[in-house]
């Protein structure tokens, strides 16, 4: 710690943030051109990492969540760790962004006629429009669930 009681990370730290950084920006890159050649493969790889690292912010929320309700001294160890993962918030929507965009190339359902059987049983739940909207309003709920579990947690220091 310095003299005004913040805590300085490790100069090594900053070296390995410089290395992990650079090889995601390799794959990254290596991603970017594998989805030029293939574009469907592409955007599945895509969901399926974003699946994995969403995961982890979305489980720090319901970590946060059962310390907050259960309360006791174990979650003091991991709060910040968990409240760190829970701000991930904002990244995974941008990571949301490509399956978005690449919905109908995802998704079989989306090219299926309004006429088809499957289609005129499950109504609009299963349109594009009425999927984004709840991919939008999930977004919103977790977002105001880390805003306000993150303050309650400030409140309480």
């Amino acid at each position: 710690m310095n003299g005004h009681g913040e805590y300085q990370a490790p100069a090594e730290l900053k070296r390995l943030q410089s290395i992990a950084l650079g090889a995601g920006g390799i794959a990254f890159i290596a991603w970017a051109i594998g989805t030029y050649f293939n574009v469907e493969q592409g955007l599945r790889s895509w969901l399926l990492g974003f699946i994995f690292w969403s995961g982890l912010g979305l489980g720090s929320i319901g970590v946060l969540m059962l310390q907050y309700l259960t309360g006791g001294a174990w979650g003091v160890v991991i709060r910040r760790i968990v409240e760190a993962g829970t701000r991930t918030l904002p990244v995974i929507f941008v990571l949301f962004l490509p399956i978005l965009f690449g919905l109908s190339q995802l998704y079989e359902w989306t090219h299926l006629p309004p006429d088809d059987y499957a289609m005129k049983h499950r109504g609009w739940f299963m349109t594009t429009e009425s999927w984004i909207l709840r991919s939008v309003i999930y977004f919103i709920f977790f977002g105001v669930m880390v805003y306000l579990l993150n303050k309650w947690w400030a409140a309480q220091d």
